[in-house]
């Protein structure tokens, strides 16, 4: 999975929530947050922001659901290709 150059990223925000969070997103995106501050990938950042999105206009937990499992699967390839590179 290649990562994009850093000018390329370095525009990039992470979205934050403006809303309460559910309890069950709450391990993951703190998980998927703190890969994104340490090495930034585009695709994560996509699903991050994207779960963010939906909850700051205030979908209601099941319409999440699919969301957090999306951001869950993408950061585990994330996290397990930038394992296997140190």
């Amino acid at each position: 999975m290649p990562v994009p150059r850093p000018s390329a990223l370095s525009a990039a925000k992470m979205f934050e929530a403006t809303v309460l969070m559910p309890e069950k997103f709450k391990q993951m995106v703190r998980r998927a947050q703190k890969q994104l501050t340490k090495e930034m990938n585009p695709k994560l950042l996509q699903a991050f922001n994207q779960f963010f999105k939906k909850l700051n206009i205030g979908k209601p937990e099941a319409d999440l659901e699919e969301l957090g499992d999306e951001l869950a699967d993408i950061f585990d390839e994330v996290w397990a290709y930038t394992a296997g590179c140190n």
